[in-house]
């Protein structure tokens, strides 16, 4: 498989090579629903079962987030529990899905991660980014 790589932009697919090889591919990747749950599939290195948390196209803009949560609950280091970098693969709109997990999210203090693409052809995106800009 190849992608496209541009000199002007970071495309999606080189961000999640780049994240597999920083992991490793130990990981365990969340995603929402749409291209980027698709990239995520076909890019990552995944090297054992049970990484890869994703509704396979049967769940809605934002499942992503709260998968993450409960992997980075399960797998936080505690009490004997096994630890694992946890990263959410999600879109600008599904962002937007879960404004309210993001404040349960900080107030828990969990360690998952986020790898946030804007697409450009998404309506949201024009909505978020005065945001991320303050």
């Amino acid at each position: 498989m190849r992608y496209p790589m541009r000199e002007d932009v970071i495309v999606p697919q080189y961000a999640i090579q780049v994240l597999g090889e920083e992991t490793k591919g130990e990981a365990i990747i969340t995603t929402g629903v749409g291209q980027h749950q698709m990239w995520g599939a076909q890019w990552n290195p995944y090297t054992e079962p049970r990484r890869w948390i994703s509704s396979g196209g049967l769940g809605t803009m934002g499942f992503g987030l709260p998968a993450a949560l409960g992997c980075a609950t399960a797998f936080d280091g505690k009490n004997g529990r096994e630890s694992r970098v946890v990263v959410d693969i999600d879109g600008d709109g599904s962002f937007l899905m879960n404004c309210q997990v993001n404040v349960k999210r900080t107030r828990a203090l969990t360690g998952d991660k986020r790898l946030l693409q804007f697409n450009s052809f998404d309506a949201p995106s024009n909505n978020l980014r005065p945001h991320l800009r303050s």
